[in-house]
């Protein structure tokens, strides 16, 4: 067992010194017995230890008082340990300066007007397909797409957030969500930009390795895994999930 960093032949001074002439500090040696053995674990050194009890100046506290104090403060006192960037090389190694210096050098070749472009670029693509997106889970085909999901939580939070997502949109941007409804291109206030990169283009290149969400199809809920009078469906996994997870939130709320 590791020795405290502080014995009880400095603990108890200091806990006399500070505490004896309080109101209700204990009469009875087991009392200050328990006073000088809080202090022993929670304070880290002496300057640490007085400074703790130094808090108190009306009333004896409580060992749950002093190990509140003591660990608010503890940080303070720990001895200085190695910077973060220490600790990541520690644990990553030092870092890749070819690497660096492949990026300033890339950095370096391109003017600021074309990094100033290439972010608005980069922004007004995935502004775009933010918009999109929104309209269309806004629409019967988004709408039945988030009336797959699973879970009736999940699914109330889906819906909420495409519905927060569009009446943000409409009021930000009216003309682009009308013209994506009406099935134009919608155009952006400003100059438009050079060239959208390729790599931002939403294709069905873009989903050929994206695999479907499953769906849990159940004969007897649907797949929500619910019945009538917001009963558990036993006949599935998602009616399971949802009985334990919601008996045990319950749980924890009473």
């Amino acid at each position: 067992m590791t020795a405290p960093p502080i014995t009880v032949e400095v603990a108890a001074p200091l806990v006399r010194r500070y505490l004896a002439g309080l109101r209700g500090y204990p009469v009875r040696a087991e009392g200050e017995s328990l006073l000088v053995r809080t202090v022993q674990e929670c304070c880290v050194s002496v300057q640490h230890a007085e400074s703790v009890l130094a808090v108190f100046d009306h009333e004896c506290p409580t060992p749950r008082e002093i190990k509140d104090a003591a660990y608010n403060t503890r940080e303070r006192y720990l001895p200085k340990g190695p910077s973060q960037r220490e600790q990541w090389e520690q644990e990553y190694g030092p870092p890749d300066t070819a690497y660096t210096d492949k990026m300033r050098a890339m950095l370096s070749g391109i003017a600021a007007s074309d990094r100033k472009n290439q972010f608005k670029v980069e922004f007004l693509a995935r502004k775009l397909e933010a918009l999109k997106d929104a309209v269309y889970y806004s629409g019967p085909k988004g709408q039945s797409e988030l009336n797959e999901i699973v879970g009736r939580q999940e699914r109330s939070a889906a819906r909420l957030f495409w519905a927060q997502a569009l009446a943000r949109d409409e009021r930000e941007y009216p003309e682009q969500i009308a013209a994506i409804r009406a099935g134009r291109e919608p155009v952006f206030p400003g100059p438009p930009p050079k060239v959208v990169p390729p790599q931002l283009r939403v294709t069905e290149e873009s989903f050929r390795n994206v695999e479907p969400m499953p769906i849990e199809r159940c004969h007897n809920c649907g797949g929500s895994g619910r019945l009538a009078g917001d009963d558990y469906c036993n006949e599935c996994q998602t009616g399971r999930d949802l009985r334990r997870s919601e008996s045990s939130r319950g749980n924890e709320q009473q």
